[in-house]
């Protein structure tokens, strides 16, 4: 939605049947609590969904209207309470003068972590642990779900360059990215686009169902999709590092169902 000439987002969310993957009974969020005139201006970005002792949370990122970076950048927690999405304070960002948007959320609790910060970092209780500050270009995406002996998530790189679709300003690709049960990369996937002729292309949120994954995707700042992804299309190497991202994007594309 446009206000004022500027984007302003605003947060649906709906039931989805994973059988036929229709989406049922969506509604916008009202903006409720103590709600930071970055969220009133623009929004919240990104949002992903988890829940927490029974109660249902989105988080995502808000922004000064005109200044889309570095200090300007926030991370924003709300409650999801019936048509309101309630928010108390920002979240503390671990460098203020960092542009930080989209931390990956563990679907369930766990001791180790609260959020997956980078790669090589995690936050616990405000704190960033991890012995390799990431400078990296993988960014967050979907919450991480429990997959074999640790975590499991899709993360995302910005091509600017016409590397994947011609004529394009940027370009988003894919990856799967498994942790250990600390938090930490272990093993990075091929890089993969399931719209190929669209340039955003933003997976935020995933679980498992029928032994796939099934997966939530934004489009072009503007539309969304749900995808299945077989696991076994996956093809994973080792993540040694912030420096050891695949440099060229290498194409085995897992075979999906999509559904806009």
């Amino acid at each position: 939605m446009i206000i004022g000439g500027k984007l302003h987002t605003d947060v649906l969310i709906g039931e989805v049947d994973e059988k036929t993957l229709t989406v049922s009974n969506i509604k916008k969020l009202k903006y409720a609590g103590e709600v930071h005139p970055y969220i009133e201006n623009i929004g919240l970005e990104d949002a992903r969904l988890f829940v927490r002792d029974d109660k249902l949370y989105a988080i995502g990122v808000c922004m000064d209207k005109y200044q889309r970076n570095g200090a300007n950048v926030h991370i924003a927690l709300g409650e999801v309470r019936g048509n309101d999405l309630f928010f108390t304070e920002l979240v503390k960002k671990p460098h203020p003068e960092r542009t930080e948007k989209n931390w990956t959320v563990p679907e369930v609790a766990t001791d180790a972590f609260d959020y997956i910060y980078s790669p090589t970092q995690v936050l616990k209780d405000g704190k960033l642990l991890g012995e390799v500050d990431y400078h990296g270009i993988l960014h967050g995406g979907s919450q991480a779900i429990e997959w074999k002996d640790g975590w499991l998530s899709f993360q995302h790189r910005v091509f600017r360059s016409n590397v994947v679709v011609p004529k394009t300003v940027r370009q988003y690709v894919s990856y799967a990215v498994k942790y250990n049960k600390e938090g930490f990369a272990t093993e990075i996937s091929q890089g993969f686009v399931l719209f190929a002729d669209n340039a955003v292309e933003f997976i935020s949120g995933l679980v498992v169902s029928d032994g796939k994954f099934l997966v939530s995707i934004g489009i072009g700042d503007a539309y969304c999709a749900l995808a299945r992804i077989d696991p076994s299309d996956l093809v994973f190497k080792e993540f040694g590092g912030y420096n050891t991202e695949p440099i060229r994007i290498f194409f085995n594309n897992p075979q999906a169902t999509v559904q806009v």
